[in-house]
């Protein structure tokens, strides 16, 4: 392996590694509901930002029957990929 791949696993497993572990500091303060949403929120917002400072070349044109339909798909995988597992990790931990 090339010393940036080790280097992005490294960066990568750190992040989601790190994850458990603040879940656990914080846990007992804060309701699983509440500390998934805050986590969804904080990943919309940085999503936004990308999307917000991405030129507009590279944003792919789309009809707008085509945009409503990607833009279900998204909050479906959102809900089922992000927000219902952080729900459970918190719930799980606490």
């Amino acid at each position: 392996m090339k010393i940036k791949s080790i280097l992005f696993l490294t960066a990568i497993s750190l992040i989601w590694g790190s994850q458990f572990f603040f879940v656990d500091l914080i846990i007992s303060k804060v309701p699983p509901v509440t500390l998934a949403a805050a986590k969804a929120l904080i990943g919309a917002i940085t999503l936004a930002l990308i999307y917000f400072f991405t030129k507009k070349e590279q944003r792919q044109p789309s009809s707008t029957y085509q945009n409503k339909k990607v833009r279900v798909l998204y909050v479906a995988i959102a809900f089922f990929e992000a927000i219902i597992p952080f729900f459970l990790i918190g719930w799980g931990q606490q």
